[in-house]
């Protein structure tokens, strides 16, 4: 019905309903031999009939579970079919939503690189892979290997001939592997395929596959299906980049706000511990004023220790404690009264308890008096 033309029938084959009905046919086929060397052996065995019957049920069913579980025997039925049924090799709708979901699965314990590579070798039956990634100012090195041993140590200029090969990312290199290539001496023996990972023109990395168990001839459609995925795998690449740039630019940027905080306290602590040993030459004999001073070098060491800590990322958030802040600006107020600038208080008579941090009420009221101070 799909392949008479005068019929003008719509109808979808579905390459799986035809991939498991061959194999129920093969299957059945098997079977229906099986059953007659059984009739034979029944008939013309003698006294060992019973036994070769059983001996070869037993055989088949080995042979048959074998064949069933053979992935390369699937592979290889898969392309029979396809090459001998279908107009075109591959079902674009079924291996692209595949490709798209192994990427794309936020569930998957591997990284976005080597399902990358795990994608791509599907598409050709590769056993393993390695991706190569550009990086400026080192060229092409490996970044992430699958089911092969991890080399580091091989790089590639970008003005490498093998790199020229890619055509800006609109080629796909097949390497014979009956003939020594001296372009393709930094891969393995092994090493079949070329898949550009191209990016807005510019190639920025690809993934080297190796060859399979059984022949596999590829033709224009195979290369077609494995560049769009290699450019589809490249925005997946440059989008994973981008967000870690961004990431990083968003940790310095809060680093700088917190820094910018912790120098404007350590400014106000080295005015106070300055205050201090201006007064110190004067009143040093005084034992109110020793006191005084001690008090206040262990307040400004509590403080520097707790400034160090802000600086660091990993801090956990503080959660909100209650703040008497007619206190905390009464002590502000009498920490910086020894300034050129009055400082006056209305704390009189008023029950001000806040649900704040007390150490970033007392910085907010600090930097702002001082600000004030300063103008």
């Amino acid at each position: 019905m799909a392949r008479n033309r005068e019929w003008r029938v719509d109808i979808h084959v579905s390459r799986q309903v035809v991939f498991h009905t061959a194999t129920l046919l093969a299957s059945g086929c098997f079977l229906l031999a099986v059953a007659i060397v059984g009739m034979v052996l029944r008939k013309f065995g003698g006294d060992w009939g019973l036994v070769l019957q059983l001996a070869m049920l037993f055989g088949s069913i080995v042979v048959l579970v074998t064949v069933l579980s053979s992935g390369s025997l699937r592979r290889r039925l898969k392309f029979l079919i396809s090459r001998n049924f279908f107009t075109h090799r591959y079902d674009y709708r079924i291996e692209w939503l595949k490709f798209i979901e192994l990427i794309s699965a936020p569930n998957q314990a591997e990284e976005l690189q080597v399902r990358i590579i795990r994608a791509l070798a599907e598409f050709v039956d590769s056993r393993a892979g390695v991706l190569w990634s550009l990086s400026r100012g080192i060229g092409y090195y490996p970044t992430a290997v699958w089911q092969l041993p991890a080399r580091r140590e091989a790089k590639l200029p970008p003005d490498d001939p093998f790199i020229a090969g890619f055509r800006d990312g609109s080629w796909i290199q097949e390497r014979s592997l009956d003939a020594m290539d001296e372009a393709w001496s930094f891969a393995s023996e092994k090493a079949w395929l070329a898949v550009p990972l191209s990016y807005r023109r510019e190639v920025v990395g690809f993934v080297i596959l190796d060859a399979t168990n059984h022949p596999v001839a590829l033709d224009w459609e195979a290369f077609d299906l494995l560049r769009a995925a290699g450019r589809q795998a490249a925005s997946y690449l440059a989008e994973e980049r981008s967000t870690k740039v961004l990431r990083a630019s968003e940790l310095l940027n809060e680093y700088s706000k917190r820094f910018a905080f912790v120098v404007h306290d350590i400014k106000n602590l080295a005015s106070q511990l300055g205050l201090v040993v201006s007064n110190a030459r004067r009143y040093i004999d005084d034992p109110d004023f020793q006191r005084d001073m001690l008090q206040t070098i262990e307040d400004a060491v509590a403080r520097m220790n707790h400034l160090l800590s802000q600086l660091k990322a990993e801090t956990a958030p503080r959660t909100s404690g209650l703040a008497d802040a007619g206190a905390i600006v009464a002590d502000v107020a009498a920490a910086l009264d020894h300034g050129p600038v009055t400082i006056e208080t209305c704390t009189d008579n008023v029950d001000c308890v806040v649900a704040i941090d007390p150490e970033r009420l007392r910085s907010a009221v600090t930097h702002l008096t001082q600000n004030a101070i300063e103008a």
